[in-house]
This record gives C-alpha cells, structure tokens and sequence, in this order.
C-alpha cells in the first residue's frame, strides 16, 4: 500500500515539475493547456485516488502539450524526477482502482529518506546488506 501511494505521488510531481520547470523557464502554454496546467497544480500529490478530471488534465498536458515537450528538452535547467516519463506514460494505469504496483514500478519510484538505514536481505541463500544514506548530498552531514 505504501508503495503504491508513494508511485501515484511520483506521477502527479512529475507534471508538477514539468509545469513548473515551465514557469521558471518563462514558456508560454498554449492558451488551451493554460487551465489544465493551473488545474494539474493545484492536485495535491498526496491524494490517494485522482478523479477523471485530474486524470484528463495530467494525461492532455502529456501527450499534446508542446510547452511540456518543450520543458523535457530543457530539463537539465529544472529539477525532475528520473524516472518522469516512466510514470507519466503509465498515468491511468496508476490511477486506476485495482492498481497493484509491480516490481518495475517499486524500483522507479523515489521517496525522500533522512538518517543511515540497513537492510539486510538474502538472493538464492546469499546474504546482503544494503546501507542508504539518506537525503539528497547537499542534506547530508559532514
């Protein structure tokens, strides 16, 4: 269950960034897209279920906007998740009631984690241990 909460807020950051990303880069959406990015920022990433308008709006800017394309082509002047795309092209399957997260979908996901945490886990009887530091570098003590 928490995965799939922290996939559907990956999805919906996703468009926020590239809406922002817009924004901050001074792109201009085209006068149709302009109400769908406002109502696409104004969808709380948190939510646990999105609703066919909201789904409508993330899934338009996506495949028609060409300010968002635009902002994909500049996207190393913006901060964007990794895996934006990933989750962007699977919007309504995310979304839908009976989503169950599949592993390729754990691993593109992203959360924010703090401190130093240890996992051990076993592969065909071999024993791991795997260290994540947590935060991103510039969060990190020294």
């Amino acid at each position: 269950k928490i995965h799939k909460r922290i996939i559907r807020c990956n999805t919906i950051s996703a468009m926020h960034q590239l809406i922002q990303g817009s924004i901050q880069l001074e792109y201009q959406f085209e006068s149709k897209y302009e109400i769908l990015a406002e109502r696409c920022l104004a969808i709380d990433p948190n939510l646990e279920d999105l609703d066919d308008s909201g789904l409508v709006c993330i899934e338009t800017l996506w495949k028609e906007s060409k300010t968002i394309k635009h902002a994909i082509e500049s996207k190393s002047d913006f901060y964007l998740l990794d895996s934006f795309q990933y989750f962007l092209d699977k919007t309504r399957d995310i979304f839908s009631k009976d989503y169950t997260p599949s592993n390729q979908d754990i691993l593109q996901s992203r959360t924010a984690t703090s401190g130093i945490v240890e996992t051990h886990f076993d592969i065909s009887d071999i024993p791991f241990v795997m260290y994540d530091v947590g935060g991103q570098r510039g969060e990190r003590k020294k």
